[in-house]
């Protein structure tokens, strides 16, 4: 299970440093200047139960075959900073690479999936609580195929 809070927030007001989830009908971010609530504008934000803080988790780096663990930025460890032009594919937190290998332990293979994932475990309900993921029990698998997700 992924032991982490996680809700995904408007990009476009996350870079101006303010935190907009979606209206209730999943069309507009919250902000006054109610940006469209499109997968290109969404980031997900995940914070554990231990630190305060919500980091951004970035989609997982693309390969055709997932690699046997996902590992630390080097950068990042030591600089607090990654200085890799392009999409480096090492995790920027450990937060980003338990949600990677949770990605990867579940076939989930894009940020979408995992919306979809996250919209499914908080029920849309629009509580301030909805951030707070409760993964299903293990009998209650949760897969997406492809005909669901190309319907979508």
């Amino acid at each position: 299970p992924l032991n982490l809070k996680m809700k995904f927030v408007c990009g476009q007001c996350w870079r101006e440093g303010q935190v907009s989830e979606p209206d209730k009908n999943l069309k507009y971010c919250t902000a006054k200047a109610r940006h469209s609530w499109t997968k290109e504008r969404r980031v997900l934000l995940v914070k554990s139960f231990e630190k305060k803080k919500w980091v951004v988790v970035r989609p997982l780096p693309f390969s055709r075959t997932y690699p046997q663990q996902y590992d630390m930025c080097v950068h990042v460890m030591k600089q607090k900073k990654c200085h890799y032009i392009g999409n480096c594919s090492f995790a920027h937190s450990l937060e980003e690479r338990d949600v990677w290998t949770y990605m990867k332990n579940n076939s989930l293979r894009d940020m979408q999936q995992m919306y979809e994932l996250w919209l499914e475990l908080t029920n849309q309900n629009r509580r301030s609580d909805a951030s707070a993921v409760t993964p299903p029990p293990e009998d209650k698998q949760v897969t997406l195929t492809a005909e669901y997700t190309e319907s979508m």
